[in-house]
Formats: C-alpha cells, structure tokens, sequence
C-alpha cells in the first residue's frame, strides 16, 4: 500500500514467514516501477556511508560478514569453526537460500544446537533457532565499503581474523573488513 502511494519502502521484519510474504508479493508485481526499486540495497549503502562518516581520518572501522560466497555456491555454511560463539554444540545447520530475479535475495540459516547438561539441571536438549541475512558477497562488500568511503581508504580483509587470500585452502567461516579512512 506505501509503494502504491509513492512512498519510499525498507523492509524489515522479525518473522521469517512476512519477509517470504513480502518477497512473494514483491516477484509477482515486480514489473511495477514501485516493486521494481524496492529492496535495491539503498538502506544498506546509507547505514554505510553514515558509519563511514562518523570515523576520523587515520581512524579505523572494523566489520564482518558470514562467507556468503562459499554458502552461494556449496549450498551449506563453511565447515570450520564459528568464531563468535561455542559452535562445537551445534549438532546441524540447514542453509536455505532465497532468489529473487534471479539473484540470491536472502539466506536463511536453520540451526540445532545442543545445550549442555548443567546448564539445563538435567539431560542434553536440543534447541532450534533461525537467522535470516542479505547475503553480501565478498567483492560486492568490499566495493560498498569503498564507495561508502569515497574511495578515500585503505582495505584489508580478513578470514576469520587470520590473513586471507582469494582462493586460499582454508575457508573462512567470516570475513573481516579493516578500513582505515586516508582522506
């Protein structure tokens, strides 16, 4: 109704099911110039351009996104461990991945996790979760940064905070940008 009104539309929202929802009416009036601009990362570029603005020349921004490439192209998350959290008690993660046009649009990770004995004062139960990303591949992150900064710094990444080469054997399960501002 917003679009049909000349607004400018961001989708967010905490259930899987009204995203897909909005997605679906999204595809099926995407020929409409409203639907066709709607979700064209412009939100994700001006959250960028504003961190960007706020650090200081000489000072430094750090930022991670999950390995999107190796998820696009195998189907399942990278099989290394998590660095951010005790991911020897995740038992499975299901990758699903949404296209729209044509284009990967959104991944969905669905996790059972194993939460130990002590701290559920009895025996292991398993606990499901989902997490719902973008999925920002690593040139095309790499270049939002860049604009984002005006071409005016220096970028380094990283997987999983150990140095990184494209096509390195290891498979990171993160990417971490380090951008200092020069300008």
């Amino acid at each position: 109704m917003l679009l049909e009104e000349g607004f400018s539309v961001t989708s967010v929202d905490a259930s899987d099911k009204m995203l897909k929802y909005a997605l679906k009416e999204r595809w099926e009036r995407r020929k409409e110039e409203p639907f066709d601009k709607w979700g064209d990362q412009s939100d994700h570029k001006m959250a960028l351009r504003n961190i960007a603005s706020m650090v200081r020349p000489g000072g430094v921004m750090v930022i991670d996104h999950r390995n999107y490439d190796h998820i696009l192209a195998t189907g399942c998350a990278p099989p290394g461990k998590n660095i951010y959290y005790k991911s020897d008690l995740t038992k499975d993660i299901t990758t699903s991945v949404l296209f729209v046009n044509n284009k990967a649009h959104m991944v969905t990770l669905d996790y059972t996790v194993q939460v130990p004995a002590q701290e559920m004062e009895g025996s292991p139960e398993l606990s499901k979760f989902r997490l719902s990303y973008y999925p920002h591949c690593l040139e095309a992150f790499s270049e939002l940064l860049k604009n984002a900064f005006q071409g005016r710094c220096q970028h380094s990444i990283l997987g999983d905070f150990k140095p990184y080469t494209p096509g390195q054997e290891y498979i990171p399960c993160y990417f971490i940008h380090v951008v200092k501002k020069t300008g």
